[in-house]
């Protein structure tokens, strides 16, 4: 039983006709439980089963003598805290422009990518930086480049994130060393270490200046995906990728989740090696954030 912003879960999965059912709901982060409908059959003979609030915040009703879909309705919190709100992201991401499939062979002449001259619409990596590049995720640098082999460090991708989440104002007291107020960073760190999407090292720096790796991006961006109140469930057992062995041990449940979700990227767009704690170029991230706005957002 999936549902968009929480998750729902019955005390059985298999249950005879008139017995009692008591669904759990468990909203995500900025989210409270509106309520639970329950229906059977379908088109016009689609009917709704009677539901109960219970006094503990479950909910109830009798399984009727067909197979029942059960369905939660998660609402905005009125009292979240607005610096933990995923609803600006969410719009953003929802109203991408997802046009870039229809620069093909015929139509490359058009494509925003032509701008910088170090880059190509013809390589691998098209789909991903024509979709970052006109929904302003990602740009080029000052030069008029776009560098699509360039290393991306952590703090260029925690500042991408803040950037889709509408930038929100920040109070929370986590401090690294090495990151100070004045850095062009500074409120991305801070505001991604609040939210859960990043965290930094057991030395007590963050190492913004730092490549990220590909499992690093697998960690950030499955945090996102539940900031955003994203399903996470996805997984994969890695099958067909020849160095698994290159995940660490920390990063085996984000990179697993970022394969089985179509999230991430290889190096150089490879479909068979992970190189996990490899750097991830400027390529490789709009790829893997195109996948990541195109295959969950709801």
């Amino acid at each position: 039983m999936k549902a968009e912003n929480g998750k729902n879960y019955a005390n059985s999965v298999s249950v005879s006709a008139g017995k009692t059912v008591i669904v759990s709901t468990t909203p995500a982060a900025n989210y409270m439980t509106e309520g639970v409908t329950v229906t059977y059959g379908s088109g016009n003979n689609k009917k709704t089963v009677p539901v109960a609030k219970n006094s503990d915040g479950t909910y109830s009703f009798t399984m009727p003598s067909s197979s029942v879909t059960v369905t939660p309705v998660f609402v905005p919190d009125p009292n979240a805290d607005p610096e933990n709100d995923p609803s600006t992201a969410q719009d953003t991401i929802r109203n991408y422009s997802k046009d870039f499939e229809k620069c093909d062979d015929t139509h490359y002449e058009n494509c925003p990518i032509n701008q910088y001259p170090d880059a190509s619409a013809t390589a691998w990596y098209h789909d991903g930086v024509h979709f970052c590049i006109e929904n302003g995720i990602m740009r080029g640098y000052d030069d008029g480049h776009f560098y699509p082999t360039k290393e991306t460090t952590r703090a260029q991708l925690v500042q991408v994130l803040y950037n889709i989440a509408g930038q929100p104002n920040v109070t929370s007291d986590k401090s690294y060393s090495d990151v100070n107020a004045g850095d062009w960073f500074y409120k991305a760190v801070q505001w991604a270490t609040k939210n859960d999407i990043v965290s930094g090292y057991n030395d007590g720096k963050f190492r913004p200046n730092d490549p990220i790796t590909r499992e690093q991006v697998a960690r950030v961006l499955m945090g996102y995906a539940k900031f955003l109140g994203y399903d996470t469930s996805a997984t994969s057992d890695l099958k067909g990728y020849t160095d698994t062995n290159t995940v660490s041990n920390w990063a085996t449940e984000y990179v697993q989740w970022a394969v089985g979700a179509g999230v991430y990227c290889g190096p150089m767009g490879s479909q068979n090696l992970l190189a996990a704690n490899g750097d991830t170029v400027r390529s490789e991230l709009a790829t893997m954030m195109m996948n990541f706005c195109t295959k969950l957002a709801k």
